[in-house]
């Protein structure tokens, strides 16, 4: 099952946010410094461990989004309030939040002072034991090397204590916006490319907006595999809303001196483009905010990653496993909204989010399944589904 869980609490309201405030202050005072953080993965997510007020907190990395603590972990603070203003998080929702300033946020031997947080966290992410968010705003005077086989995230300033080759470096935008998100340009064909955040709080591959797909119709870069209806993303402010969803597939989708062959991508409707952790599968990743590159290596600069596709996804709806998104073939069998029952007669009657962001997806190494859904009428019945 891919159950899409992002939080991108950095999407302004209200224009001009970045020109009436800016996250990017404060930093390290440390000259000629090398931290190897250990760094622990679940279901594409990336987590480390901080030390602020004296104790180890577990925090996500996430690219992506500003720096940002739990509500709990901020009263224990002495917080002093920067801003405030109107945010839309990643599927459209809007709520109030504000800016305060942390002091004393360790990673390794690195301290950061004055750092604007936002002293809020989804609840969800507490299914993680997470109480705060590293993002662009701590990390944009650094370079941050990413290795997946060393299972480590090194901060450093010092360019040539690093594995890279030039051949493998892009230019990376990060002066736009509020926040120091990294973006590149990556690669369709030969004429079509376009910017995308890494953002490695995006579990998938890529994270791909309908206006996207609009906007490259005509160049032939994608092909239409599936349409469908439904949601099943989880953001900061609530679920994803109902909606038309298109399944693509590209066939070739190139990233600095990588190509990646057959690649199906999900639309969203709102939102912003990215790429995501899905890219350490594989190879390393290194974000050089202090000259403006971004890094790929990988030992197979060419990798197919066609993939059979579920004609439907899994959502939460309350305490109850349901039907998100169904794609064409799949709506004669089973609707966005009914209940499932059992997978494989395994029960799932009642089942928490928790459940379904920390533990194997309920699909994983399958490729057919029988599902008990409860219709609208209460009628019960079992369906077989398979991949195609």
């Amino acid at each position: 099952m891919k159950l899409f869980v992002w939080l991108l609490l950095l999407t302004p309201a209200i224009p001009g946010l970045s020109q009436k405030f800016s996250f990017n202050q404060g930093g390290t005072s440390a000259h000629d410094y090398y931290e190897a953080l250990p760094y622990e993965m679940l279901n594409g997510k990336l987590f480390i461990y901080v030390k602020l007020a004296g104790k180890k907190h577990k925090f996500l990395f996430d690219t992506g989004a500003t720096v940002a603590i739990s509500k709990e972990l901020a009263a224990t603070l002495p917080g002093t309030e920067l801003y405030k203003d109107l945010l839309m998080d990643a599927v459209g929702n809007k709520d109030s939040i504000t800016v305060i300033n942390i002091d004393g946020l360790q990673l390794g031997n690195l301290v950061f002072d004055h750092i604007p947080a936002l002293p809020v966290i989804p609840e969800f992410y507490k299914c993680w034991g997470v109480e705060g968010v590293i993002g662009s705003n701590l990390l944009r005077n650094s370079i941050v090397h990413i290795d997946p086989a060393a299972q480590t995230i090194v901060l450093t300033d010092q360019l040539d204590k690093l594995p890279l080759q030039n051949k493998q470096a892009i230019p990376m935008i990060t002066n736009e916006g509020p926040q120091s998100d990294p973006k590149i340009k990556i690669w369709f064909n030969a004429k079509t490319s376009g910017i995308f955040v890494f953002d490695s709080g995006e579990s998938g591959f890529l994270r791909f907006t309908e206006e996207y797909m609009v906007a490259l119709k005509k160049t032939k870069a994608y092909d239409l595999v599936w349409k469908g209806y439904g949601g099943h993303t989880v953001s900061y402010l609530g679920t994803e809303k109902n909606a038309d969803k298109y399944l693509l597939k590209f066939p070739a989708v190139t990233v600095a001196d990588a190509t990646f062959e057959n690649l199906t991508v999900e639309t969203t409707r709102t939102g912003s483009s990215a790429i995501g952790t899905r890219l350490l599968d594989y190879g390393s990743v290194t974000l050089d905010y202090m000259h403006g590159k971004f890094y790929y290596s990988t030992a197979n600069p060419i990798a197919d990653i066609n993939e059979k596709q579920w004609p439907f996804q899994f959502t939460i709806n309350g305490d109850q496993l349901a039907i998100g998104e169904v794609w064409a073939d799949g709506h004669t069998d089973v609707r966005p909204g009914q209940q499932v029952l059992a997978v494989n007669d395994v029960a799932y009657e009642h089942i928490s989010l928790c459940d379904l962001i920390t533990k194997k997806p309920i699909l994983s190494g399958k490729d057919s399944v029988t599902i008990t859904v409860k219709e609208e009428n209460g009628r019960i019945r079992k369906v077989q589904l398979s991949k195609e």
